[in-house]
Order: structure tokens, then sequence, then C-alpha cells
């Protein structure tokens, strides 16, 4: 279950729980302790915080097996493992589900890839997000419904009148309940999202064929699973964190400085990066994970030292990372204008006019009504 902080978290908090997090995730045996305990005394800890903070950034079971097993808070060591049992029930189950259609999927020769929902594991969320190309993607809809009893969003939403958001119309998104698989935990009901490409109101990165071109096979708790490529990966987590979500998170830039240990071709994602349209954002992206791998202490990939821009200073290093709306904007309408440059009129007035549009509007009505229904 889920812990709710209510009011705002001092920015204080913040940094101070963004810093704890990185620390367990960048310390090795040796440093954790006496790291962790530089930056919040015991009896100053809080474990809701903690756990918000941590579940925000999508490293709950990473930060939390790390400082389970330093021996530090003693205090809390029942709160820690109840955490990281829940995560690892949370981890067996999606993983089981995911295997069971992707091998289904696989046997009826189904093009498609799992994006992102792989990335963070072994810490791993509700949704199972599937890049399917467009041919197959009206059977792929029909094996979710027939084979996993999925139902549609709409048929299952509780809220009168619901509909799909407008950018899900665009991006062509398709939600599914898999009613088929049994929980005792509603919340774990899977949700699968069957995606034409990565999108977010239409605009065009990567041709879908490309990415399943391209894909590779993980073996994860002995399942065999397709995800992108590592150049592909890359682009994904950008773009998806910047421009779906508007934030990058302490997950984004873990998983990137790990997937750098991968055997990369620089000139296959310079080409994507910047066929694209998305060297302004990728730049922003990698200086973050730049100086997330100041702290570890690891050498940056010189191949990527173009991209890097020394006079972005962060002072304020916490996460998740929230671009204001001028910047968020200004993502979009380079974007925008890139792609024109690059002969995509369609995605350049999705990305220059629309995205922008759509984004104050979704804006505006969450602060009235807490919700969007648009974004």
């Amino acid at each position: 279950m889920e812990v709710i902080i209510t009011g705002n978290i001092s920015k204080n908090n913040r940094i101070k729980y963004s810093q704890f997090i990185i620390s367990s995730l960048l310390s090795n045996n040796d440093q954790l302790s006496e790291n962790l305990t530089n930056l919040i005394a015991e009896n100053e800890f809080d474990f809701n915080m903690f756990e918000y903070m941590a579940r925000r950034n999508k490293v709950l079971l990473r930060s939390s097996k790390k400082i389970f097993e330093s021996g530090i808070l003693p205090n809390f060591k029942k709160q820690f493992s109840d955490i990281i049992q829940e995560a690892h029930n949370r981890l067996d189950y999606k993983l089981n589900v995911l295997n069971s259609i992707h091998k289904k999927f696989e046997m009826e020769n189904i093009n498609f890839t799992v994006m992102k929902t792989l990335d963070n594991a072994p810490d791993i969320g509700n949704d199972i997000d599937l890049i399917v190309v467009k041919d197959d993607i009206s059977k792929a809809n029909i094996i979710l419904e027939n084979d996993f009893g999925g139902i549609p969003k709409l048929e299952l939403s509780k809220t009168p009148g619901e509909t799909k958001s407008v950018c899900d119309k665009l991006a062509g998104k398709r939600l599914y309940y898999c009613q088929k698989f049994e929980s005792s935990n509603d919340d774990l009901i899977p949700q699968v999202e069957i995606y034409p490409g990565f999108s977010q109101v239409g605009e065009e990165y990567v041709n879908t064929y490309d990415i399943i071109k391209h894909r590779k096979s993980v073996i994860i708790n002995n399942f065999k699973f397709f995800i992108p490529s590592v150049e592909h990966r890359l682009l994904i987590s950008c773009t998806h964190g910047l421009f779906r979500h508007g934030i990058l998170r302490i997950s984004e830039l873990h998983n990137s400085l790990n997937w750098f240990n991968e055997k990369i071709n620089w000139d296959l994602l310079d080409n994507c990066i910047k066929k694209s349209g998305v060297v302004y954002p990728f730049k922003i992206f990698l200086n973050h994970i730049f100086k997330y791998s100041q702290i570890k202490g690891v050498d940056f990939p010189i191949e990527l030292n173009h991209f890097l821009d020394i006079n972005q200073q962060y002072t304020d290093f916490h996460y998740p990372f929230k671009p204001n709306t001028t910047s968020f904007a200004l993502l979009w309408i380079k974007k925008g204008i890139n792609d024109f440059k690059n002969g995509k009129i369609n995605s350049g007035c999705r990305s220059l006019f629309l995205a922008p549009i759509l984004a104050s509007i979704a804006l505006s009505k969450y602060k009235l009504t807490g919700k969007t229904g648009i974004w």
C-alpha cells in the first residue's frame, strides 16, 4: 500500500531524502553506514517520508535492501523488511503475468517488445507497457481480451463518464485490465498498455519497426523477455520522463548509468537522438546523469561529451526533478522546430502547437479539479 504524505514537502526534506536515497544506491557496503548516518540521524529519520520519496523515484526495493543489509536504522528493521517482502511479492506476481502474455504474443508471431516495465527491475510498477507494430495491434488486443480477460479501461472504470485522455487517443494507446490473473489485492490487477510507438500526442521519434528490429532478449528470474536496445532505452527513458511525465527520477539516472556498461553503438544512439529532434532534452538528461556519475565516482562515457553542457549547474540536487512550466514548454518547442527541420511536418505541428496547448489546459484543469483527463 502506497504511503500518502499530506501537505507540502519542504524543499529541505526533498533534498535530504533524495541525497539519502542516492547515497544508499551508490555507496558500497563499507561506505554505506557512514554516508547515510551523516545525512540523517536515526532519531530524525521519518520512514514514511523515505518510503514516499523512494516510491516516487521508483527505487524503493533497491534502496530499502541496501539500507536493510547495512544494519543501520535498526529501529526500522521491521518496516524495511515488510517493504522488501511486499516488493518481492509484487515482482514475482508481475513477472509471471508478463511471462504469460509474452509467451502468447511470441506464439502468435506478434511483433512487439516490452517498454519501460522492466527498466527498474527489481522495482516494478503496476503497468505492463508493450510496443506493438501497427499491423499487429488488432491481433494483440484480441489476445488480451480472449485469452487474458482483458477489459478496456472504460468498461471497468468506477468513474461515470470517464473517457480515455486526449493524449491517449492521439498516441493510439489502449489500456486493458486483465482479469484472468487472480490477486488478493485489487491494486495488483495487471494493467496492460498497448502502444503503436512511444509518443505523447502522436509526435514521432524512432520508427516502431526499428525498435523491434534492434530489440534484445534478457533473462529475469529465469524468464526471457524482449526489451529495446540500450540505445533505444536511453532515448525512451529521456523522452518519456521529460515529455510524458515532465520529471526525471532517480531511477532514470541510476538505470542509465548502469546501461552505459553495456555495449553501445554510439553512432546509432547519436543518430536516434538527432533524428528524433531531442538533442536539447537529451543534453538535460545527460547532465543529470553526469552529476549522478560524479557522486558515484565513475567515469562518464567520452562518446557522450559533445552532449554535455558544462555550464549547466544544478544547485538543488533533489528528485524527482521537475522543470518549470517555461522549461517544459521549451522542450516541446525545440522538438517541434527540429521536426520541421527533419521534414516531419505532422510531428512538428503536434510538438510545436498541440502539446503546449494541451499541457496548459491539463495544468489549469488539474489546479481546479485535481484531475485532467487530457494529458
